[in-house]
């Protein structure tokens, strides 16, 4: 009852949470699912200041996609404002001012710079991730126009200088620990703003055809790329599956999976299995539904694999993962689809014994002509009568040597221990014995199977003992003296 309670609860959480206006619904029921909350947040803003900014309005766009940002960020948000263009300034470091002009009046009237120095902004940009007092939670988003066009004394000349290498490293050290959503953001068609993967290899590349909207918005696009971390995290961790023997019926062996979920946040769910190697001839039941298991536990289920003929097997499974949240993930690029191969299981497909020969017809008894007297008539009837008896005895015994009859004993250091009936079933597997038994024409069994993983065969006649590994022994009772011994339990203190 737990279990399907705590499942609807994700349910309810995925499908009827409220949303914040101007929010996506799916990322909200998301992270609301898998526990993240409002909290005071950094945001580091890198605006382009070259001169190339002024063309196609893209320098208007650019405030106007600031004072956006300004309006949806919390007031105990934290706020970096950084411009470059031959190199980098901060401009603004502190909470966001209420009124948004004052952080427009830091910015040039006109933008006017000779280069883009790319290297340089982020450069300053991983300084503001190192401050004091940084919070855990980091949007940085680089704005510009234009390729890396740095000064030939610049350290980011090019792509390919020891610089950048030394930016990368630092870059590294200032996010371990935190969650860092960077965004590379191109005002034009052909830009290099994504040189920002160099440093932040997550980092999103875009070019927003409405500037204004995504900057306003990146309160969001910051609150889904924490939810792709953790999502992808949690199905980074794959979970166990193991294989067991749960029985064998004729040629069709059924094989119990137990899933255990390795995962924080996302459920999991079996959509698929197949025999992994394949056997030609074999065939597996599919799965009526999917299985599902909750984030941290386990599910168990069977399926039935169909053998093509006796013998031995190593069967192996192949399974299929998916998740009940598939299409929300799918929605963030992420795939929940993941294969695992379960260690196979040993399976014995044993042989039909050879069917008992059919009993050769009787001669049939000649009626004896009747006496003048009809005082014999009684006494023929009972010899008729005890002849027919006996027929139909003997006919029924005769039927019943089809099949091992019997009981097969297991003792452990003289003491029994298990007893197998040989009610016409002929292979067994408990107490840590695999047995077959077939019935042999002159009399008594023959016997194979495994203990513990040794093999052993032999013969046994009625009362006949052998040793199996493990100091264990097999005793062989026929059906004639089992029956009798029963007798004298239940009868012989009488």
């Amino acid at each position: 009852m737990k279990k399907w309670l705590t499942m609807l609860a994700l349910v309810l959480a995925m499908l009827a949470l409220p949303v914040r206006a101007g929010g996506d619904e799916s990322v909200d029921a998301l992270a609301t699912s898998i526990g993240i909350t409002e909290e005071p947040e950094d945001y580091i803003v890198v605006v382009d200041t070259s001169e190339s900014m002024r063309f196609e309005g893209r320098w208007e766009r650019a405030r106007e996609a600031l004072v956006g940002l300004l309006t949806n960020l919390a007031p105990d948000d934290y706020l970096t404002l950084i411009t470059f263009d031959d190199g980098a300034r901060t401009v603004w470091q502190g909470a966001r001012p209420e009124d948004p002009t004052v952080l427009l009046d830091e910015l040039p009237a006109t933008p006017a710079g000779d280069q883009t120095d790319i290297g340089a902004a982020i450069d300053e940009a991983v300084k503001a991730l190192q401050r004091d007092g940084a919070r855990p939670v980091t949007a940085l988003a680089l704005l510009t126009d234009g390729s890396l066009d740095a000064a030939e004394d610049s350290p980011y000349a090019t792509a390919d200088t020891a610089a950048w290498e030394d930016l990368r490293t630092r870059a590294q050290q200032a996010a371990n620990g935190r969650h860092v959503g960077a965004f590379a953001l191109s005002l034009g068609n052909d830009t290099d703003a994504g040189l920002l993967t160099s440093v932040f290899p997550e980092a999103a590349v875009a070019t927003p055809g409405d500037i204004v909207g995504y900057l306003s918005g990146l309160d969001e696009e910051l609150k889904r790329s924490r939810v792709v971390e953790e999502v992808s995290t949690d199905l980074q961790a794959p979970p166990t599956l193991n294989a067991t023997l749960a029985g064998v019926d004729a040629q069709t062996a059924t094989i119990a999976v137990t899933v255990a979920s390795s995962a924080q946040h996302v459920p999991i769910s079996v959509t698929e299995v197949r025999l992994q190697p394949a056997v030609e001839g074999a065939t597996i039941e599919p799965l009526a539904a999917p299985v599902e298991v909750l984030p941290g536990e386990s599910a168990e289920f069977s399926v039935q694999a169909k053998l093509p003929e006796p013998g031995s097997y190593d069967v192996g499974l192949e399974v299929t993962l998916g998740s009940p949240w598939a299409g929300q993930l799918t929605e963030l690029g992420v795939s929940p689809s993941q294969t695992v191969v379960v260690a196979p299981v040993e399976v014995e497909i044993a042989e039909e014994p050879a069917a008992a020969p059919a009993p050769a017809p009787e001669a049939e008894a000649e009626t004896p002509e009747p006496e003048a007297s009809a005082s014999w008539l009684p006494v023929v009837g009972a010899v008729v009568g005890g002849i027919l008896l006996v027929a139909a005895l003997a006919l029924l015994l005769l039927r019943r040597r089809g099949g091992a009859e019997g009981s097969m004993t297991i003792t452990a250091k003289g003491q029994p221990v298990d007893e197998f009936v040989l009610d016409g079933s002929r292979t067994f597997d408990r107490s840590g014995v695999k047995l077959q038994v077939v019935a042999r024409k002159e009399g008594g069994v023959q016997v194979r199977g495994k203990v513990d993983g040794e093999q052993f065969s032999g013969e046994l006649t009625d009362g006949e003992t052998m040793n199996l590994p493990g100091e264990r022994t097999l005793t062989y009772t026929s059906e004639r003296s089992r029956m009798l011994d029963l007798v004298n339990a239940k009868f012989g203190g009488r």
